[in-house]
C-alpha cells in the first residue's frame, strides 16, 4: 500500500523491522542529526506523522506530537529509543541518504 508521500514509500522499501538500530548505527543518526537544516528537519517529521498515520497509531490527532515528541525551543524534539524500530531505520536511511546527497 502507497501513501500520499513519495519519499515515504520509497524509503519504507527493504527496511528491517524487526532488529533495533544497532549503538553504531544510533551513534552515527545522532551525529548526522545535528548537521541538518530547517527544511531537513520538516521532511524528518512529515516521515514520522506519515509513518504514524499508516500504522494507525493511536492519538493521530493532528494536534498531538506522536511518539512522545516535545516542543522545545520552537522545535519539535523526539527521543530515538521512544520510536518503532520499523521508522528509526527509516528515518536513518533517510539521513544517510541525504547526507550523502548534500556533501
Amino acid at each position: 500500500m502507497s501513501s500520499s508521500f513519495p519519499l515515504y514509500d520509497n524509503l519504507i522499501n527493504d527496511v528491517e523491522t524487526s532488529v533495533d538500530l544497532k549503538t553504531k548505527e544510533k551513534d552515527e543518526f545522532m551525529s548526522l542529526i545535528k548537521t541538518i537544516d530547517d527544511n531537513t528537519a520538516e521532511l524528518i517529521y512529515a516521515l514520522i506523522r506519515v509513518y504514524q498515520l499508516e500504522n494507525n497509531e493511536n492519538n493521530i490527532s493532528t494536534f498531538t506530537v506522536p511518539y512522545d515528541g516535545k516542543f522545545i525551543d520552537n522545535e519539535i524534539k523526539f527521543d530515538l529509543n521512544e520510536l518503532p524500530i520499523k521508522l528509526k531505520h527509516i528515518l536513518f536511511k533517510f539521513l544517510k541518504l541525504h547526507c550523502n546527497v548534500v556533501k
